[in-house]
């Protein structure tokens, strides 16, 4: 039912205006059956047959209500001034949109008013200079550009640096090094650190997102771990700290408590690196440090001396510069140094053995200390060749010399290689053996090309066998080389061979000359 106590000043609702049309409908419908009724009758029974009458109801009475419901249905349909409805802003009158479907309101002042354009437009113009505000709130952006030269664009986009001004970026590869930013083409400006420094190589990384703020020269970076200057090492393995790169993970060992036990004057033990929790020890417990040992009135390490003992070293028999002590009192050696190589003062032999007398004193025995006596006789033309006496070769010898010695060519010897070739030269038969040699010198020069250059084998015949004494290595044409050597006892030579050690074709013939021959009669 639509409210009937109306009051000036109250507020007509939406629901209201419903609520009366609803009423004056249904009545405009009662109305319409009434007239088209039967009987004079109402349907609800209010109008009778008794009631007409005795004149309750006259055709005065019915004219009135049909006025009145005309009335109703014009008020029903009126668009305008209705209950004194009006678009104006009015206090305490119907709200009435115009012909445009407009209507004004007064400005509001509660929370619940209605809202005028002119509030809405200073609430939008408001939203749009907030979002362009990159002060108040940052912009953000996805960052192109290389390595520590990058580049955002914001929308809206700024007109020019202000400081304060911050964007929050989304870095697209790692930096290297000191780093710029430009954006939307205002011009490159420097990343810095909050301390003032560059960013450094990694700092700003792929796919994180970093804020920066205006300064009015340079960015800074927010939020950074500033200015520290430890590394890894300086921090517990495992802990997590920032310094200029960024976190970092500690690396420095947790060694816990340890001991250590020194046992020997002088010894070191090396503290290992990293934290140590202050409860470890390094304890001094020198081996055979006890009273026993230390001489009685002398304390070493807290340790007071109890030893005594009946020493009998004498000031000869103490290195002459050092200090001893016997039986607590002190001793200053005589005993000479005898370093280097010192004469010694006689030398005399027994059998093949020589022996040398040393000076007294002490001799340290190393590599360059002896004693030695000289003998200008011992020298290696006094003694035989072939012999060796005391590390000395000798050279002593008596040759007899027989030059071109008659000789004809011999038969031809062959002197066969791997895979199938040889080398076939003719040896040099004596006319007359060389009996008793205990000593041979050959001359020999080869004459036929470099290929023939290189080492022979000498070999001499027995009258039995071949027996090869030596080696002679050739090294130019047309040169005389010789070898030379003694024999372990006495030989007889008929024939001499200069056996090839190579060959420059295969089956190969060669001749080589042999000059003279000496022989060793010793």
């Amino acid at each position: 039912m639509a409210k009937i106590d109306w009051q000036l000043g109250d507020t007509v609702r939406p629901e209201d205006l419903n609520l009366m049309g609803q009423e004056i409908n249904d009545n405009a419908e009662v109305i319409a059956g009434h007239k088209s009724a039967a009987v004079l009758d109402h349907p609800d029974g209010s109008v009778t047959t008794e009631k007409l009458a005795d004149g309750a109801v006259t055709a005065a009475k019915v004219a009135a209500d049909v006025a009145k419901t005309a009335d109703l249905a014009s008020h029903l349909n009126a668009t305008n001034g209705v209950h004194g409805a009006t678009s104006a802003a009015t206090a305490n009158r119907i709200i009435q949109r115009d012909s445009a479907g407009r209507a004004k309101v007064a400005a509001p002042a509660a929370a619940d008013d209605i809202a005028r354009k002119d509030t809405v437009d200073a609430v939008q113009a408001n939203l749009t200079n907030h979002i362009a505000d990159y002060v108040r709130q940052p912009g953000y952006a996805a960052a192109s550009g290389s390595a520590n030269t990058y580049a955002v664009s914001l929308s809206p986009a700024p007109t020019a640096y202000v400081e304060g001004m911050a964007i929050a970026v989304k870095i697209n590869v790692n930096n290297t090094g000191a780093s710029t930013i430009n954006v939307n083409g205002l011009g490159a400006k420097a990343i810095k650190k909050p301390n003032g420094n560059d960013v450094s190589a990694g700092n700003l990384k792929a796919g994180s997102i970093y804020t920066l703020r205006y300064n009015g020269t340079n960015f800074i970076l927010q939020g950074e771990g500033g200015a520290g200057t430890a590394q890894p090492a300086n921090v517990l393995s495992g802990m997590t700290f920032m310094n200029d790169i960024g976190e970092q993970v500690g690396t420095m060992p947790n060694r816990g408590n340890i001991n250590q036990t020194l046992t020997n004057q002088g010894q070191v033990y090396t503290i290992p690196a990293g934290y140590h929790e202050g409860s470890g020890k390094v304890t001094a417990n020198i081996t055979n440090l006890s009273a026993g040992n230390i001489k009685a009135g002398a304390t070493v390490g807290g340790v007071a001396g109890t030893f005594s003992s009946d020493g009998n070293a004498t000031a000869a028999q103490i290195l002459t510069g050092r200090i001893a002590y016997v039986n607590g009192a002190k001793v200053t050696g005589t005993m000479p140094n005898r370093t280097g190589h010192v004469t010694g003062q006689s030398v005399s032999r027994s059998g093949t053995t020589i022996r040398i007398r040393p000076q007294a004193g002490y001799y340290p025995g190393d590599s360059g200390n002896s004693v030695q006596i000289s003998d200008s006789n011992f020298i290696a033309a006094n003694i035989v060749s072939g012999k060796t006496i005391f590390g000395l070769a000798g050279t002593f010898s008596v040759i007899t010399t027989i030059n071109y010695p008659p000789w004809t060519w011999g038969p031809y010897e062959y002197t066969y290689f791997p895979g199938g070739g040889y080398v076939a030269n003719p040896t040099m038969d004596l006319n007359t053996p060389l009996n008793n040699c205990k000593g041979l010198r050959v001359y020999f020069l080869v004459t036929e090309g470099t290929g023939w250059l290189g080492p022979y084998n000498v070999r001499y015949h027995d009258g039995t066998q071949w027996n090869t004494v030596g080696q002679i290595n050739v090294e130019t044409l047309n040169t005389q080389f010789f070898w030379e050597g003694t024999f372990d006892r006495e030989v007889r030579i008929t024939r001499i061979h200069i056996q090839p050690t190579r060959y420059s074709s295969t089956n190969t013939l060669f001749y080589s000359d042999i000059i003279f021959i000496k022989r060793y009669n010793v």
